[in-house]
């Protein structure tokens, strides 16, 4: 049983990539209730943005899988849309 929980704590994403998740899906609202698209341009610009300036100025280091954590929900929020 304890190889179990272990397995699903290994499981379980980083912090930083659910804040991203999560913030990728609020920005991808707030952009689909004021434009009717998903903005997944703009989402993948602020993402990288945010990469770049973390980097440049709280020496982290420059992930990549950030900004596709941030850009998933616009990228449902497509298919959803295409869906229907």
């Amino acid at each position: 049983m304890t190889e179990f929980i272990q397995f699903l704590v290994e499981l379980q994403p980083e912090h930083d990539k659910v804040s991203h998740l999560f913030y990728g899906a609020i920005l991808s609202f707030v952009c689909i209730v004021l434009t009717k698209k998903p903005c997944i341009l703009l989402i993948l610009f602020l993402s990288l943005s945010k990469e770049l300036y973390d980097y440049n100025n709280i020496n982290s280091f420059f992930e990549l899988t950030d900004i596709v954590y941030s850009i998933i929900p616009s990228l449902i929020f497509t298919f959803i849309k295409k869906q229907k």
